[in-house]
């Protein structure tokens, strides 16, 4: 992926096809109008710490704690 150059030149080595895995996926998120009044209004736990850098939604939990009135982000 061209995405992906810049990180192999520097010396990553991800998935390449040879872990037994048929693909890969990705996600290109971007922000949108969606819901936009929501943005910063909802609290959400977290759980603990794990070792890894990512989460594995079937071993967790991310319980809605509180929706805001007013985002609790600075404008």
């Amino acid at each position: 992926m061209p995405a992906f150059v810049e990180l192999n030149s520097l010396g990553h080595r991800g998935w390449t096809g040879n872990d037994g895995r048929d693909s890969l996926l990705l996600f290109d998120l971007a922000v949108t109008d969606f819901h936009a009044d929501w943005k910063g209004k909802m609290l959400v736990g977290w759980p603990p710490m794990e070792r890894a850098w990512w989460r594995r939604a079937h071993r967790n939990t991310i319980p809605v704690l509180a929706i805001l009135e007013e985002s609790a982000l600075q404008a």
